[in-house]
């Protein structure tokens, strides 16, 4: 799809920096570089304009990662590697908008597990698109 506007692109957003305009708010949390890139690239094209929201494994602005996980859509972590992020990906675990991948043992304990989170990205951009439409 074409876009003739381009405040309707996807914007990509890191600490220390915010974005306050509309869209959907997506933070994506320790994914690796190789699952951001395949993340962007299956996103483009999408009728929704997604901020996106990426705190990395050697970020540190755990203040800004929490103002940005209460303001977010949808949450994802990445739980495969041990980072200074861990208590807070652990307080965030256990929201409602919060899918992660990485750790399929904690699953019985919360919900949220996710085997490919690139596929459950597009799915929820879909339902999104969806309750739009209703």
């Amino acid at each position: 799809m074409t876009k003739d506007n381009p405040q309707d692109e996807h914007l990509a957003v890191t600490p220390p920096d915010r974005y306050h305009g509309e869209g959907y708010k997506v933070l994506w949390i320790d994914w690796e570089w190789d699952q951001i890139d395949t993340g962007v690239s299956m996103l483009q094209g999408s009728p929704e304009k997604l901020i996106i929201h990426m705190f990395g494994h050697n970020d540190t602005d755990f203040r800004w990662l929490l103002d940005i996980a209460y303001q977010a859509d949808i949450i994802m972590m990445n739980l495969s590697h041990r980072t200074a992020a861990d208590t807070i990906k652990g307080h965030l675990i256990g929201l409602d908008k919060t899918r992660y991948f990485g750790r399929r043992d904690l699953e019985t304990i919360f919900p949220g597990y996710i085997e490919e989170p690139h596929g459950a990205m597009l799915t929820w951009v879909a339902q999104q698109i969806d309750k739009r439409k209703q």
